[in-house]
């Protein structure tokens, strides 16, 4: 005997909002980041940069360059830039670094060379800003929000360090629940 058994489907079906003009849509995402645009990224990142650099940093600070270095390598990922795979590379070891001393003794000091790898990799950022579609700088979000969700779910890939910034003592609380992923 054969049993038919419905299944249930456990989303309710949500209609997407239709786009009027897919030529407009489609132009908008294909065009570059407007120097506005750029700005409004660089401008938080370079400070955040600042402020570490300079030894005052913080689990804003840090989390907000984790992020760019994460978003980096997405883009190198989607062939922009992707001759700087160890550029953010080693960005993000001098991130890791940084983590571990403040974790362990709440120093905020980067070294000299760690200072070189983030300089180093934050400029190749910002000329991946200024090169980079919407459509590509989206897809670089969401490709890292991905794998923050992933590796939070423990599905991290192999090589991948998760850095929670609620590890770096005290803490933000908008910031207990992000973290941030990188090779």
């Amino acid at each position: 005997m054969s049993h038919h058994h419905k299944q249930r489907r456990s989303k309710h079906y949500r209609p997407r909002g239709i786009d009027t003009n897919p030529i407009e849509l489609a132009i908008n995402q294909a065009m570059r980041l407007l120097p506005a645009e750029q700005t409004a990224l660089t401008e938080p990142m370079e400070a955040a940069f600042a402020e570490i650099r300079a030894g005052h940093g913080n689990l804003e600070h840090w989390a907000r360059l984790a992020d760019s270095l994460n978003i980096a390598t997405a883009l190198a990922h989607l062939s922009i830039a992707s001759d700087h795979h160890a550029t953010f590379e080693a960005g993000q070891q001098a991130l890791s670094r940084l983590h571990e001393r403040v974790a362990a003794s709440g120093c905020w000091t980067l070294k000299g060379r760690e200072i070189a790898a983030l300089d180093d990799a934050l400029f190749v950022h910002k000329v991946q800003l200024s090169v980079c579609s919407r459509r590509e700088l989206r897809e670089a979000v969401t490709s890292v929000m991905h794998r923050v969700q992933q590796a939070l779910a423990g599905n991290a890939a192999t090589g991948v360090r998760v850095c929670l910034p609620g590890l770096l003592g005290g803490g933000q609380p908008e910031l207990q629940g992000a973290a941030h992923a990188h090779a």
